[in-house]
């Protein structure tokens, strides 16, 4: 249960930070004419040093391995290259619109995940994910429909 608890205080905190994180971008927009650009290079810059940082102080062996090869080395920074992506188009959407559209729209990448799925395993969606598509595409239309 004790793993339970701590899983639910990290979701809630990691929920609370994302969204601080983007009222934060909407103010610096607003206020500070910082760019998309600028703001997605320095959270990327600091992120990734903190996380090798710790990585270097509590998973030594761990850390050497990924160095060392080059396999996993290239998966990570193409996963750093998608997540540099999806951060800049989370801001350059904060910028354009607002802080609440932009989550809107970054709650539907799961739609896309999921035909992207569909399409490479070439089968349809079954009735769960056809009704999740249904319900985050109305979701998506009543909410954004009513900001314009």
């Amino acid at each position: 249960m004790e793993h339970f608890k701590r899983g639910v205080l990290l979701t809630l905190i990691g929920g609370t930070c994302w969204g601080f994180s983007g009222a934060s971008g909407q103010f610096l927009f607003t206020h500070y004419q910082a760019n998309p650009m600028w703001l997605t290079s320095m959270r990327m810059c600091f992120a990734g040093l903190l996380i090798t940082l710790f990585g270097a102080l509590t998973q030594k062996e761990a850390m050497k391995r990924l160095v060392s090869q080059k396999k996993d080395l290239i998966k990570t920074f193409g996963f750093g290259f998608v997540l540099m992506l999806c951060q800049f188009t989370y801001l350059q959407a904060i910028n354009t619109s607002n802080a609440g559209t932009a989550s809107v729209l970054q709650y539907l990448s799961p739609i896309y995940i999921m035909i992207f799925v569909c399409l490479t395993s070439k089968r349809l969606p079954n009735k769960i994910e056809a009704l999740c598509i249904v319900s985050l595409s109305l979701r998506k239309m009543l909410l954004l429909d009513h900001q314009i």
